[in-house]
């Protein structure tokens, strides 16, 4: 492997707005979690967002339970229950006519 200068007090380039910095304050710019050739200063440093990166996500839902246990215990516990607030309501509507007139 070969050795480099530790370059203290070398200045460089940054490749999108070419203004001069000290060269340890440029980076390599990371996209879709691989280094490219860029180096690049802080103000200009983009930063792959989180949703991008689906190669790190799984995205395979498990299907069912393996060997399911049931409730087989009483109806009531099978039963669906709910809050019903209108009790011995009686809905009535009724029907009209409408007179339609065009000029």
């Amino acid at each position: 492997m070969p050795r480099y200068a530790r370059g203290l007090l070398a200045y460089g380039f940054c490749d999108r707005c070419g203004q001069r910095y000290p060269i340890s304050e440029l980076n390599y710019q990371i996209i879709d979690g691989f280094r490219s050739n860029l180096l690049v200063c802080r103000n200009d440093m983009d930063i792959d967002h989180e949703q991008l990166r689906t190669e790190t996500v799984r995205t395979d839902d498990a299907i069912d339970i393996k060997d399911p246990r049931p409730d087989l215990s009483l109806e009531e516990s099978r039963a669906f229950s709910g809050f019903n607030p209108i009790v011995d309501s009686t809905l009535r509507a009724s029907t009209g006519t409408v007179t339609v007139t065009t000029t």
